[in-house]
């Protein structure tokens, strides 16, 4: 199971009280109260969303990248490589077929084609091995 951190506490419109995790999960009890919500600040829960590959509901677009080819994608992609905290992707194949491969804790390896799209969950390292000629985009997210 991917772990979060609890990076503080919040109130919705409904004055409801709830945790802010990166990303968000579920409601909990204990965060009805202070008291309840101060010990557990640090504390790592199970992401359910990570371990899905689905993005949080909450996120914010931040930028696409170019659209690139087998012979303009970055090296660094075909590396491993991560993104920072809080900061989501998506995968976007346009034309043939990317490996997406994605190390522990989630550890995967998915085959990306047109119509398909690879979630990148923030800091988990991964890359891609393109399958010859390619087009592909990356557009990135934040919570």
């Amino acid at each position: 199971m991917m772990k979060r951190v609890i990076t503080g506490f919040g109130q919705d419109a409904n004055r409801d009280h709830f945790a802010y995790l990166d990303p968000p999960l579920v409601r909990r009890p204990w965060v009805l109260s202070e008291q309840g919500r101060t010990p557990f600040i640090g504390t790592e829960l199970d992401c359910v969303r990570c371990d899905e590959f689905e993005l949080p509901e909450n996120l914010h677009w931040m930028k696409d990248s170019p659209v690139f080819d087998e012979k303009t994608v970055p090296a660094a992609i075909l590396k491993d490589h991560r993104t920072s905290r809080g900061v989501w992707a998506k995968i976007v194949v346009l034309d043939g077929c990317v490996a997406y491969h994605v190390a522990p804790p989630l550890e995967r390896q998915m085959e990306l084609m047109p119509g398909s799209v690879g979630i990148v969950v923030p800091e988990v390292s991964h890359h891609l091995v393109l399958g010859g000629a390619v087009t592909l985009q990356i557009k990135f997210f934040n919570v």
